[in-house]
């Protein structure tokens, strides 16, 4: 999380994804710039407890966001896979964090 901290930009790519015990989980990758290069990272992976609802994976990605001390104003973009909670009618991941954010 340090060199995301120190990246003038960065971008974030989330997954969620049901392991072999059925349990789901949210995962996620960073892409950030480090000493004039890209670098692509794993950032973390983090069970659902509760339900797959957007405002539940929007919790935990502002929860890591404020235990690292990431700053969502250096967030440049967001994609997903287009699941239903990333990318619902009503309420999505991506409309939570455009709040924050983008």
């Amino acid at each position: 999380a340090t060199r995301v901290r120190s990246s003038p930009a960065f971008a974030i790519q989330l997954d969620e994804s049901t392991d072999v015990a059925s349990l789901s989980q949210l995962i996620a990758f960073v892409r950030y710039i480090d000493n004039g290069m890209m670098n692509t990272e794993f950032l973390f992976c983090k069970p659902l407890k509760t339900t797959c609802k957007a405002e539940d994976i929007y919790d935990i990605i502002s929860s890591y966001f404020r235990v690292h001390k990431i700053d969502w104003n250096t967030l440049v973009s967001c994609t997903t896979d287009g699941a239903p909670a990333m990318m619902g009618k009503r309420t999505e991941v991506i409309k939570l964090i455009q709040c924050v954010a983008l």
